[in-house]
């Protein structure tokens, strides 16, 4: 399902183990070469996109930078280094530096990532070369095998839901009707664009 060999798997499982254990959760365990999933950790989360405001999360610098760009792209209200520190749940030195490293990334779209008392944190440039980025950071994060989780996770900031399944069968839908020939694996990526954008309109 993830397209991730065995080795990275396992790795995955031992820090999910360590966070666990961490927080006195029983484990997961491995018996007959299967992974045994506690019942009383499938209970716990068995709706983890209402708990991710409250869930301890680790993300590492490009990701991080990915976020800051996606949430400033759909913001619904004005955005500080405060929020930037809640939502990424970490210290406001982290998100300078970020920021700075970010704003590096937006010039190769030609884009400014601005500041001011008023408006707060905002993208200065041109509609189009703001989505193209928006679209990019969506593609790479789609590729990670937290890339989805990591999308949920920007939308529950903003208190937005979303069924990409249901878009992507919806856009397959009217392209039969309208003989139109789609790229089948770039699908998931176009319904998360649009998806983002609608959430951007309605500010």
């Amino acid at each position: 399902m993830l397209n991730r060999e065995r080795k990275g798997i396992e790795k995955d499982i031992q820090e999910i183990n360590h966070y666990l254990q961490k927080n006195d959760f029983p484990l997961i365990s491995i018996k007959d070469n299967l992974y045994i999933v506690p019942e009383i950790l499938i209970k716990e989360f068995n709706a983890p996109e209402k708990k991710l405001k409250h869930t301890q999360i680790y993300l590492n610098e490009i990701e991080r930078m990915q976020l800051i760009y996606l949430v400033t792209f759909i913001r619904k209200s004005e955005l500080s280094n405060f929020h930037y520190q809640e939502f990424l749940q970490v210290s406001k030195n982290t998100v300078l530096t970020d920021i700075r490293k970010l704003r590096e990334d937006c010039r190769t779209f030609d884009l400014i990532f601005s500041y001011s008392k008023k408006k707060g944190y905002f993208i200065q440039g041109s509609e189009i070369n703001k989505r193209k980025m928006a679209f990019d950071i969506i593609t790479s994060l789609l590729e990670a095998s937290n890339g989805k989780w990591i999308l949920k996770y920007l939308m529950s900031y903003w208190n937005e839901e979303s069924d990409v399944k249901k878009l992507v069968e919806k856009m397959k839908e009217e392209s039969t009707h309208y003989s139109i020939s789609l790229v089948e694996d770039r699908l998931t990526e176009i319904a998360y664009m649009i998806i983002l954008i609608k959430i951007r309109n309605k500010k």
